[in-house]
């Protein structure tokens, strides 16, 4: 499922450090495009864990968000940049690449962009560990379900 296909579903699990240390997971899974900007999401995730006093939120998992826009215990400062998920979602297509079922597909890819021709090709595969040299590629890349996204982009 390609991120960009599915942002407007992007959403986060959100719990705290407390509960989870006390063995529960409770939290609840929350939309973005349900809030106006950053500050109206924290305030929710507040709301919800209201029950403890001082609460360290903990993001425990999330949706169709492009990488290094959230992680564990924060949320990009960046997410106020995006005013509408249209352009949430213009990012992470910015950052596709593709779509690959492992790294050895993605060396094939990677020598048809490099347009060798078939003759070459034919002398040079032999010595060729495609799952190696595709694995080369990923080093900056995020993956998702088999769609990969070029975090530098």
């Amino acid at each position: 499922m390609k991120i960009s296909e599915n942002i407007k579903d992007a959403a986060i699990y959100v719990g705290t450090y407390h509960k989870y240390n006390c063995g529960s997971l409770y939290g609840r899974w929350m939309k973005l495009a349900d809030y106006a900007d950053k500050e109206e999401f924290l305030q929710a995730c507040y709301e919800l864990h209201k029950d403890e006093e001082d609460c360290e939120l903990m993001f425990q998992d999330w949706e169709y968000i492009p990488e290094g826009m959230c992680g564990e215990s924060w949320v990009s400062e960046d997410v106020d940049d995006y005013e509408t998920i249209e352009e949430l979602k213009d990012e992470a297509e910015d950052k596709f690449v593709g779509h690959y079922e492992d790294e050895e597909e993605i060396g094939y890819a990677m020598i048809d962009l490099l347009g060798i021709d078939s003759k070459t090709w034919e002398v040079v595969e032999p010595y060729f560990d495609m799952e190696k040299f595709g694995h080369s590629f990923t080093y900056d890349w995020y993956e998702e379900d088999g769609y990969y996204y070029d975090t530098n982009r």
